[in-house]
C-alpha cells in the first residue's frame, strides 16, 4: 500500500466536513444538490472551471496565500490572469506598445523596481507586460490585431522605467456559460476595472507577478474577480492632455 499524502488527507477531510456543515446550515434539499451537481458538471465539460475559480475570487485568495510573506514588504502580487503571452518582443528606448495609430487615451506609465525591505532600486530588472486596448479587447481576442499587440518586455537599467501606452479599457469575465448565468441570478456584474498586468524579474530577487489598477474606476471597488487591491491602484493625472501615472 503507498503511503498516504498526508497535506490531501488534511484538505480532503476539512473541506468535507465544512460541506457538511453548508448542507446543514443552509437546510440543501437533494433537489438543490442535484442541481448544483448539474451546474459543476457543465462547468467542467465547457472547460469554466477557471472562470468560475476567479469568479468567486478563490484564484485570489490562494494567490495572497502563496505570496503572503513577501507581500507584507513589497508591492502585493495578483494572478496572472488566461492573456499571458510569453516571448512577447523585447523593447528598445524610448519604450512603446501599441500600434502607432492605437486607438484611446494616450497613457505615460513610469514606474520603479524597488527592493521590498531595503527601499533600494533593483538595477536591470526585465519587466514584462501586458494589457487590453481601449475598449477591453486583448490582441488574441481581437483578429484585426497584430501579433503581440500592446505588450512587450523591457528593461529597468536602473530601476526605473517610463512606458507610452493607451489607457486601457475595463471588459467583462465570459458570461455566455454557466458562469456567467449564475452571476446573472445572483445579481452581480462581470466587470473588471482598468489595469495593466506586469511579470517582474532580476537576478538574486524573487519574481513578481501583479497588476496595476486606475484610481477613479468605477469597478474598482466591486471587481467581478476580486483582484483589485488597495496597494495596487495608482493615480491618474492629466498632464496637458496626457494621462500619466506613477
Amino acid at each position: 500500500m503507498s503511503a498516504r499524502n498526508q497535506r490531501l488527507v488534511k484538505v480532503v477531510d476539512a473541506l468535507v466536513k465544512d460541506l457538511h456543515e453548508f448542507v446543514l446550515d443552509h437546510r440543501v434539499t437533494e433537489e438543490e444538490l442535484r442541481r448544483a451537481m448539474d451546474f459543476l458538471t457543465e462547468v467542467g465539460k465547457n472547460d469554466e472551471m477557471p472562470g468560475l475559480a476567479d469568479a468567486f475570487a478563490m484564484t485570489t485568495v490562494a494567490d495572497n496565500v502563496t505570496h503572503e510573506e513577501a507581500n507584507r514588504s513589497a508591492t502585493p502580487s495578483n494572478i496572472e490572469g488566461p492573456f499571458y503571452l510569453a516571448d512577447a518582443p523585447s523593447l528598445s528606448p524610448p519604450y512603446r506598445v501599441g500600434r502607432p495609430d492605437e486607438a484611446g487615451d494616450p497613457l505615460v506609465f513610469r514606474g520603479r523596481i524597488l527592493d521590498g525591505p531595503s527601499g533600494r532600486p533593483v538595477p536591470t530588472a526585465l519587466v514584462d507586460l501586458w494589457q487590453a486596448d481601449a475598449v477591453g479587447n486583448y490582441d488574441i481576442q481581437d483578429p484585426g490585431a497584430p501579433a503581440f499587440n500592446l505588450r512587450g518586455r523591457l528593461t529597468a537599467r536602473d530601476g526605473t522605467f517610463e512606458l507610452r501606452t493607451v489607457v486601457p479599457g475595463a471588459y467583462e469575465i465570459p458570461k455566455n456559460g454557466a458562469v456567467g448565468r449564475l452571476l446573472k441570478q445572483i445579481g452581480r456584474h462581470a466587470f473588471r476595472p482598468r489595469h495593466i498586468h506586469f511579470k517582474i524579474s532580476a537576478d538574486g530577487w524573487q519574481p513578481l507577478t501583479t497588476q496595476i489598477y486606475f484610481a477613479g474606476d468605477q469597478w474598482i471597488e466591486s471587481d467581478s474577480i476580486g483582484a483589485a487591491k488597495p496597494g495596487l491602484v495608482a493615480p491618474l493625472n492629466d498632464r496637458e492632455g496626457v494621462l500619466v501615472s506613477e
